[in-house]
């Protein structure tokens, strides 16, 4: 049987999901109560790997093997299990043909600054610099449409560097920026890398022309700008 759950969790005590040796990752700790449930190894995929101090609303996970447990007793069982700051949201059957990694819809990222330069740094990124909200909008109409995002990312081995962003919203309420991002798929590091070099252009350590140069010559790493890790939250992956 095929389990697909779907996982909230506080990324600031983790060095993301995947499995490294000697320090605390969130694939650690589903292994740990997968193993504890179904007393065997089970298959774990993730629809996306998250980076060291990123937080999740709703990550979906799979757990796969040769098993006939009901899944809300899954469901209770792995809450019992697992650290208080990574629950299962909710849980359902799939087909074992689904796979977890392809065939999304959408992705939704959001990231929060805090623009007083007073928010908890496991939370939020801080920022402060004279700010602009009207230039941000502005600036952050450039990363819409289907584009070559290599400059975001600093891994090289994608076969194709093209992602598609729809929006970008964009909100400041009490002194907190949220910025929402939503595309059919996200490199490593490129929503970080897009956060920080809007607030860099905002600040003006990026003219226009060098924010509009990181799309017309894309270059792996090309942006120098990523924001903190602890200020990502993924918010909800559709299939």
């Amino acid at each position: 049987m095929k389990y697909l759950l779907w996982i909230s969790y506080d990324g600031k005590n983790y060095y993301g999901w995947t499995p490294q040796p000697k320090v605390p990752t969130i694939f650690k700790e589903i292994n740990k109560a997968s193993n504890s449930i179904f007393k065997k190894e089970m298959q774990i995929r993730c629809s996306g790997r998250t980076d060291r101090y990123v937080h999740a609303l709703s990550l979906p996970v799979t757990i796969y093997g040769n098993s006939s447990i009901n899944k809300d007793t899954v469901l209770s069982l792995m809450n019992k299990e697992l650290p208080s700051d990574i629950r299962v949201e909710k849980i359902e059957v799939v087909p074992n043909d689904f796979e977890v990694r392809f065939g999304t819809k959408y992705k939704i990222y959001r990231y929060l600054t805090n623009l007083k330069g007073e928010g908890d740094v496991d939370y939020f990124n801080n920022h402060t610099y004279p700010f602009d909200l009207n230039k941000l909008i502005k600036a952050s109409k450039l990363f819409i449409g289907e584009k070559d995002f290599a400059s975001f990312t600093s891994k090289s081995n994608y076969e194709n560097t093209v992602r598609n962003i729809f929006n970008i919203d964009i909100k400041l309420t009490d002194g907190i920026l949220t910025m929402e991002i939503k595309g059919d798929g996200f490199m490593r590091y490129m929503v970080r890398n897009i956060v920080g070099a809007l607030l860099a252009h905002n600040r003006g350590a990026i003219s226009n022309s060098e924010l509009n140069d990181l799309f017309k010559n894309p270059k792996i790493g090309k942006s120098h700008f990523k924001a903190r890790g602890s200020g990502l939250y993924l918010v909800n992956v559709s299939y």
